[in-house]
């Protein structure tokens, strides 16, 4: 079968560089507005494995911590992309 789809991956962590476990993590697509969410794990770390392709804007939301958002994050056809958050 044809790849279709893309995948982003990553961690989130705080200034100093520790794991933010239990982090919200949204993912909006520009064009379609639909948004899907997803937690970091006990590591930090979380993932989206099957996104269709195009511009996100990711939102990462935890208390304590100034809400992260980056615009136009362009995921392509078969790509794992990679997205290391710090949050202040």
């Amino acid at each position: 079968g044809q790849i279709t789809e893309t995948s982003l991956r990553g961690s989130v962590a705080d200034n100093a560089g520790s794991v933010i476990a239990a982090s919200a993590v949204v993912a909006q697509n520009e064009a379609t507005a639909q948004v899907v969410s997803t937690t970091t794990d006990e590591n930090g770390d979380f993932v989206f494995p099957s996104l269709p392709p195009g511009s996100y804007t990711i939102f990462v939301r935890v208390p304590g911590f100034k809400t992260y958002e980056l615009k136009n994050l362009k995921l392509n056809v078969g790509q794992t992309a990679t997205l290391n958050i710090r949050l202040e």
